[in-house]
């Protein structure tokens, strides 16, 4: 009869787990600001932020399939050092590369104008108006390299099917 135990084991053959994730973002800006009139000043601006990561395994992980089938017929010993044959083996079953990227992007527009009412309530100090609004687009993705992800998911525990997309608009208006 066959008992439903799992058993995992963590090769310290392989060394420590190494990864690397890089980042690249970039971001333009254009600015607007000055006077409308006499009385009205305006500021205006209109920016674009771009992200885009990746993230790599570069050393301690192996495939955990090749791993499981060496512990099954004997190749590695799991309880103490490894024989030749055990640490090649190990070694042929090392997994490295990149596992997951993405990229976010938003567009945003924002602008406002005022101006100053002057000294309505006799306090000493001029009321202002300020009216404003901003408009932003955001979106995102991101996915997991299957085949990588597929063989480390037990050591890394992402879903190798995992990723996603979305975008979203947001606006708003001001008045003070």
């Amino acid at each position: 009869c066959a008992l439903p135990i799992s058993v995992y084991w963590r090769d310290a053959a392989s060394g420590g787990r190494q990864d690397q994730t890089t980042n690249a973002q970039q971001r333009l800006l254009v600015s607007l600001d000055g006077m409308l009139g006499e009385d009205w000043d305006y500021s205006t601006a209109l920016a674009y932020n771009q992200n885009r990561f990746s993230y790599w395994l570069t050393g301690g992980y192996t495939n955990g399939d090749l791993i499981a089938a060496g512990l099954e017929n004997g190749t590695i010993n799991p309880f103490g050092a490894q024989d030749a044959a055990g640490m090649a083996y190990i070694k042929a079953a090392a997994a490295s590369g990149k596992l997951m990227s993405g990229q976010a992007e938003t567009l945003d527009w924002d602008g406002h104008v005022s101006r100053d009412l002057g000294d309505w309530l006799g306090a000493g100090r001029k009321a202002a108006l300020a009216l404003g609004a901003e408009v932003r687009h955001e979106k995102n993705y991101y996915s997991t390299e299957a085949g990588l992800g597929t063989e480390v998911v037990a050591s890394t525990g992402i879903d190798p099917s995992s990723g996603g997309a979305g975008s979203r608009d947001v606006s708003a208006l001001y008045a003070e």
